[in-house]
């Protein structure tokens, strides 16, 4: 496709043989002033909520705009997904890097490029590749394939070459599949001051910060397997800010 201002769009919808997801794999030649490109789906859903994939968890927002606060939500963020089901049926729009979406009337719509000039007056004006996916499950949110799609989608398989040791080592094992690891870094030390003074329980230099997360909003139980190499010496519960949580 290609318009006035001679932005060029080419996207290729890809079907597989091994999952519901439709991606729609896009690449833009964006010339455009003072436009807003979305993408919109209309599925035959009636609810009164949408679901948002966000960081660490879920986040449900209303569909309609009876009061002035929902009014505001003309468009919302969101990170992996936005989710729009009914009993026993929805559908979801997955993305590998937009976030803007809008959900009214029975349409989801997904912002791709917007060409404001404030305050960058080029901004989006470039070439750009992105892939969003339309994926329908005939079940609820939190037992489809949403979210394992959306990972996917998100985080391709990365081939290496090297060499295959003889014996397979898992770094980490975790037995419940609702619970992700959001980072895994080396405690740097920043976050561990209480009103000034520093934590009874304060880190070591050799620590370890794993962020774990329940990603579907339910209660879990889960076992966690570390395999370093060496024995850990202690496992220490902390805060978002990786301050250590008292027994």
């Amino acid at each position: 496709m290609t318009t006035d201002k001679k932005s060029k769009i080419v996207q290729n919808v890809i079907f597989y043989n091994y999952t519901d997801r439709i991606d729609f794999k896009t690449e833009v030649d964006w010339q455009e002033e003072y436009k807003l490109l979305k993408a919109y789906f209309e599925p035959q859903i009636r609810s009164e909520f949408a679901t948002f994939d966000i960081q660490n968890g879920l986040l449900r927002r209303q569909t309609h705009a009876n009061n002035t606060f929902d009014q505001a939500q003309y468009e919302v963020f969101g990170h992996k997904f936005v989710d729009y089901s009914e009993n026993g049926y929805g559908v979801a729009i997955l993305n590998d890097c937009k976030y803007g979406y809008s959900v009214r009337n029975g349409k989801l719509g997904l912002s791709l490029l917007k060409s404001s000039k404030f305050p960058y007056h080029l901004s989006d004006m470039r070439k750009h590749e992105f892939t969003y996916s339309f994926l329908a499950h005939n079940c609820s949110l939190e037992s489809s394939k949403v979210f394992e799609e959306a990972h996917i989608l998100n985080t391709p398989l990365l081939i290496k070459s090297g060499n295959m040791n003889d014996h397979e080592i898992k770094f980490l094992e975790i037995d419940s599949d609702n619970i992700q690891v959001g980072a895994l870094k080396m405690f740097d030390g920043t976050n561990v001051f209480d009103e000034g003074q520093k934590n009874e329980k304060h880190h070591q230099a050799n620590e370890v910060i794993f962020r774990l997360y329940e990603e579907r909003g339910q209660a879990t139980t889960a076992r966690i397997q570390v395999n370093f190499g060496k024995k850990l010496k202690e496992v220490i519960v902390t805060d978002g800010l990786e301050e250590v949580i008292e027994d």
